[in-house]
């Protein structure tokens, strides 16, 4: 690239950062009620098997409301719960949605579009946290029967999304958002399966009563642990008739197919669902044509060309998704693009690339996966692909060209996580203040992206240009600075805390600089970071480094033995946007 290019290119980064601090600015954090309220209030709902609701109510096509112990008079009604008056009083005065039900609830109230989508992505959060906190606020309510009726929230979600999905001012503007919302809002088509299962489960908890809780869990909200629910259940009765073992296992089986379905199966099924004149649905059965092969194959060029087709089909998806004749259609081509996305992922992730070829290959798949899955915008793309033409066919590339496709690889993921931030920064910041876990969420969406398979390319080959390049790097004296590379922009001053282990128990300072094997899942906000281990670019150090601008380089063993004797010191710590990593004692600083 030469120097008016770069100089271009710096002005289009310019402007994302610009763009980055507006979006911050326009969607600030709302808070309002006291968080150890908040706080307690979750622990309590925890504890409540009724969670956040307050009853079960019929809510017919007439506008009436009856017990649970009633019926409509005319077809049509639903029952679902209703939330506590705690619970609608966060909703009405704070904006907060807890315990959030999908049926009956208005299309615009949901997409809340005048306050940047929240009641939207609190739901979105809320999963998340349902996800990794054990059920978080329906821990127990889970198993409340008749709170939530899945067939009603799945028949809700369809027409949700058909409904946004037919704007196309919200497909052009908001693609990521929509996408995402597709990828949590239940809405399954392949009903003659689901009926399956939630028959199969009455059918069992008719026969044992025990069985209520998980039935109850599988009629409201079915997920994909719980195969491993029912597989844990069988294992804790021992003595349980055969027949109703066998009927279980059955069950676990139809689970794990609804859930675990071969990628390539659930592909041309999507596709079914398409017309066949669509382009997209061409192009994904001309891949599918090819033999399927799998990442041990030794041709690892014939699995390179199935994986670009994969990550063209994405970007022709967003492309064709508004030429889609009906609102059906988009949402087929839009589930088709999230399967898409999840085969490149599980394919790509354990590839290894033996070459320098190879590397730059994977970089320039999955980078363009990434474009298409949202993760950039497509004007962006644009403006940094043609660094990447011809590397599939180029036989050699000088280190000053790799340099330059490592640095644009390596904005391109930082891209990537800024778009995740700003979509979901207020959310977070609003929850964490209240739910700590709650700061997982945007790593969480990152690590489950291309942005993880594309972080960790990225890596090696920054990796590959500090081994073949001269290291301007300057740490303590180690006289051997060659595989030390800085890995996020920053400096800082504070006390060098080196550390041989890493546990739950290790305590960290904000004001200490810590170079330690790994950096914990947890690590909060510190000085500076240097590890032996974690150089993806997306892993949470990374992610947290990026945020806070705290500087970040990997290092050697032997580095981290070697600077073993200056732990206790107070040094000043640089790592420069090319990757020069310095330390030196505070007293040797002019």
């Amino acid at each position: 690239m030469n120097p008016k290019a770069y100089f271009r290119m710096g002005c289009f980064l310019g402007f994302l950062g610009f763009v980055g601090l507006f979006i911050e600015w326009a969607c600030p954090p709302v808070y309002g009620q006291d968080r150890g309220r908040l706080a307690s209030m979750v622990h309590q709902f925890k504890d409540d098997p009724r969670g956040p609701w307050a009853a079960i109510r019929w809510f017919c096509p007439d506008g009436t409301v009856l017990p649970a112990s009633s019926r409509c008079s005319s077809p049509g009604g639903i029952q679902h719960a209703v939330p506590k008056t705690t619970v609608q009083r966060l909703a009405e005065e704070e904006g907060l949605y807890w315990g959030q039900i999908l049926a009956g609830t208005p299309v615009n109230d949901f997409l809340d579009a005048d306050r940047y989508f929240s009641r939207l992505k609190q739901y979105q959060m809320e999963r998340y946290l349902q996800r990794v906190d054990d059920g978080w606020i329906l821990r127990k309510a889970r198993y409340y029967r008749g709170a939530i009726q899945f067939e009603d929230e799945s028949a809700w979600g369809v027409d949700f999304l058909q409904n946004v999905l037919a704007d196309n001012r919200l497909v052009e503007t908001q693609f990521f958002l929509l996408r995402q919302a597709v990828r949590d809002i239940p809405h399954f088509v392949d009903d003659n399966r689901w009926q399956l299962i939630r028959s199969q489960s009455q059918t069992i908890a008719e026969a044992f009563p025990d069985f209520m809780p998980l039935r109850i869990k599988l009629h409201g909200q079915p997920e994909p642990d719980d195969a491993a629910r029912l597989k844990a259940f069988l294992a804790d009765r021992k003595t349980l008739d055969p027949q109703l073992r066998s009927d279980i296992q059955a069950l676990t089986r139809a689970l794990e197919e609804a859930y675990g379905s071969d990628g390539s199966e659930r592909l041309r099924a999507l596709a079914r669902r398409l017309p066949k004149n669509i382009p997209s649905r061409k192009r994904l059965s001309d891949i599918l044509e090819q033999q399927n092969l799998s990442v041990g194959e030794s041709d690892v060029n014939r699995l390179a060309d199935r994986w670009t087709h994969l990550a063209d089909l994405l970007t022709h998806i967003r492309r064709d998704i508004r030429q889609m004749p009906t609102p059906t259609h988009r949402l087929a081509l839009m589930d088709l693009s999230l399967a898409v996305e999840e085969v490149l992922f599980l394919e790509t992730t354990p590839w290894r690339p033996a070459t320098v070829g190879e590397l730059l290959r994977k970089i320039a798949i999955v980078a363009r996966g990434c474009a298409g899955a949202g993760y950039l915008e497509m004007w962006e793309w644009r403006q940094v692909a043609p660094l990447f033409a011809g590397i599939e066919t180029e036989s050699g590339v000088d280190l000053n060209a790799l340099a330059a496709i490592a640095d644009m690889s390596r904005r391109i993921v930082e891209w990537g996580a800024a778009m995740t931030r700003a979509h979901y920064r207020a959310t977070v910041e609003r929850y964490e203040t209240f739910e700590p876990q709650a700061r997982g969420f945007v790593d969480d969406r990152i690590r489950a992206s291309l942005l993880l398979p594309l972080g960790e390319a990225v890596s090696q080959l920054q990796g590959v240009i500090a081994a073949f390049g001269t290291s301007a790097s300057y740490m303590m004296d180690l006289s051997d600075t060659g595989r030390m590379r800085g890995l996020n922009p920053g400096y800082a001053l504070g006390t060098l805390r080196v550390l041989d282990r890493v546990d739950v128990h290790t305590m960290f300072s904000e004001n200490s600089i810590y170079v330690m094997p790994h950096a914990p899942p947890d690590l909060k906000p510190v000085a500076g970071i240097a590890t032996v281990s974690e150089g993806n670019l997306v892993s949470h150090v990374q992610l947290l480094s990026r945020n806070l601008g705290i500087p970040n380089a990997i290092l050697s063993e032997a580095d981290l033995n070697s600077l073993r004797a200056y732990s206790g010191q107070t040094v000043f710590y640089a790592v420069s946007p090319g990757g020069t990593v310095i330390m030196k004692p505070a007293e040797s600083m002019t």
